[in-house]
């Protein structure tokens, strides 16, 4: 989806081909902020900073005037490479992947910036390693039980390869649109882990990270860690904290936000925000050709359990925030529908 924001006029920056690898994916995502030069980011960093969060320091052509212009930006998620042929191959997920951004490079005028949220690649080994492989369509039938299961190594290659053509499709994006990659469950696992989230970090920059567009300020959280963090509960409380700082600092200085998106993998709930796993009676069916495992997925796979929710919102945490407040919007994904809240 394309949406439509504001900014403050300013000069519009360029990265030519040669540079163009220090503004894509670790190059970019990296000091929990974005680094593009068409959205130069300001030096604050704490919320007594008095430093205009509009003005970068390093930019210092960019008008101070707060000259509000329409701006848009892309959102999108789930590429998912080798989904829908259970990682056998992924010619249809690059397909798809030509195609959108062919249509973002079209779009006038052009967006700040692209999000993906999550799921850049289907294969990770925190969740099919030790899972059967599925049978070779082209080979006998009799071999299907010869195929074994995947093992850690395996998956960890097949991930890379994805990743790789990911990187290599999209980096076909215009250079003037900045580029943010999210990890969803299928990136670092439905019970993530340091080595997990380590193997993202390395290949796209920070799991989370923020920054302004114009007037916007852009928070991009890795949910998964809200969904489960039993492996790392010491990242979750960094990442809390991180974002309980941010917030204070773009919210109570004296140039505050004209609006906060909030992008992330799991949606916070899928029906109501007190619902529970027992009464979300709804699945969705799985492609027939898959042939294996069971033919269809709960609701209550795809939120983030109310238990969970609860832990997040208590004793101070700023998770509240993003639930209950009009200034705030939340751009989700995972469920493979058209859904926001």
């Amino acid at each position: 989806m394309a949406t439509d924001a504001s900014t403050p006029s300013s000069p519009t920056g360029s990265c030519t081909d040669l540079d163009l690898a220090s503004y894509r994916f670790r190059g970019s995502q990296k000091n929990r902020t974005l680094i593009h030069p068409t959205l130069p980011q300001p030096p604050i960093t704490t919320a007594e900073d008095s430093t205009s969060p509009f003005v970068s320091e390093t930019s210092t052509s960019r008008s101070k005037e707060l000259s509000v212009q329409p701006h848009t930006f892309v959102v999108c998620a789930d590429t998912q490479y080798g989904l829908t042929n259970e990682s056998r191959n992924w010619e249809v997920e690059i397909e798809f992947s030509r195609q959108a951004v062919k249509a973002i490079n079209a779009l006038e005028p052009k967006p700040l910036y692209c999000c993906v949220c999550g799921d850049i690649a289907d294969m990770t080994a925190n969740i099919f390693a030790g899972t059967k492989k599925p049978p070779n369509r082209n080979a006998p039938a009799a071999s299907a039980a010869e195929q074994g299961v995947y093992t850690e190594q395996e998956c960890n290659a097949i991930q890379d390869l994805q990743n790789k053509d990911f990187i290599d499709e999209w980096s076909n994006l215009d250079p003037s649109i900045a580029l943010v990659c999210l990890c969803g469950n299928h990136d670092v696992g439905n019970r993530p882990s340091a080595v997990s989230i380590q193997r993202f970090t390395e290949t796209f920059g920070d799991d989370y990270l923020a920054f302004w567009a114009g007037t916007t300020y852009n928070i991009v959280l890795n949910t998964n860690l809200f969904s489960d963090s039993s492996l790392v509960p010491d990242l979750l409380q960094e990442q809390l904290q991180w974002l309980q700082d941010r917030l204070e600092a773009v919210t109570t200085g004296s140039n505050k936000p004209s609006h906060i998106f909030v992008f992330g993998h799991h949606p916070w709930f899928l029906y109501r925000d007190d619902e529970t796993a027992g009464e979300m009676k709804g699945i969705s069916p799985l492609p027939p050709n898959w042939g294996s495992g069971a033919p269809f997925i709960a609701d209550s796979y795809f939120h983030i359990p109310l238990e969970k929710r609860k832990r997040v919102r208590t004793n101070d945490q700023p998770i509240d925030k993003l639930i209950d407040q009009p200034l705030y919007t939340l751009f989700i994904c995972f469920t493979h529908l058209k859904t926001f809240a």
